[in-house]
C-alpha cells in the first residue's frame, strides 16, 4: 500500500510542474545551464534524493516557488522524512491556495503519517477547489475506512464511481 501511494504521489508530483501557476520557476539554471528544477525532478527519478533536495534548494534560494518546495518535498518523502516534506507543502499552499493538488499531495504523507483527520480536513478543501475529482472522493472513502467509518467511506466511493464510473481504484 505505502509504494502503491508512494508512487502515484511521485508521478502526480513529477507532472506538476506543467500544472503550477508558479512565474518564474525557470529563472534558475546550474552553472552547466540545466534547469535546478528540472534536475531536481530528474535526480528523483534517478534516486539521487540528496541531489534532488540540493537542487530544489539552490532554486528555493533564489526564488521561491511553491514548484521547488514540492519538489524538495517529495524528495524528503521518500527519504522518509515527512516533518520537512509537510513543512515544505505547507509552503507550498501558502504560495497557492487555490490548487487542488498540493492539498492532495499533503494529504498522502498525513495518510502515511496516519493522520486521517487531517488528511480528511486537505481533502475536503481539495474536492472544494475541484468537486469533480474522482481521485479525491476515493481518497476521502481511504481515510474513513482508516477512521473505521465505513458507511462514510462507501458513500465516498460512490461518488467517486458517479464522477468517473470507470475509476479502477474505486
Amino acid at each position: 500500500e505505502f509504494r502503491r501511494v508512494l508512487f502515484r504521489s511521485i508521478d502526480r508530483i513529477n507532472s506538476f510542474p506543467k500544472m503550477s501557476t508558479d512565474p518564474g520557476i525557470l529563472l534558475v539554471h546550474d552553472r552547466n545551464g540545466m534547469n535546478n528544477l528540472q534536475a531536481a525532478f530528474l535526480y528523483q527519478q534517478m534516486q539521487r534524493y540528496d541531489l534532488a533536495i540540493q537542487a530544489a534548494n539552490r532554486v528555493l534560494d533564489q526564488v521561491p516557488s511553491s514548484t521547488a518546495y514540492v519538489a524538495r518535498a517529495a524528495s524528503e518523502a521518500l527519504i522518509g522524512d515527512k516533518k520537512h516534506s509537510i513543512q515544505d507543502l505547507d509552503q507550498a499552499i501558502a504560495r497557492e491556495p487555490n490548487n487542488s493538488n498540493l492539498y492532495e499531495l499533503r494529504a498522502i504523507e498525513y495518510d502515511d503519517d496516519g493522520r486521517y483527520k487531517e488528511e480528511l480536513a486537505d481533502l475536503d478543501v481539495a474536492v472544494k477547489l475541484d468537486p469533480s475529482n474522482a481521485e479525491f472522493q476515493a481518497q476521502i472513502a481511504g481515510a474513513l475506512f482508516s477512521l473505521g467509518r465505513k458507511q462514510d467511506g462507501y458513500k465516498h466511493l460512490q461518488m467517486a464511481l458517479s464522477l468517473q464510473p470507470t475509476y479502477v481504484e474505486a
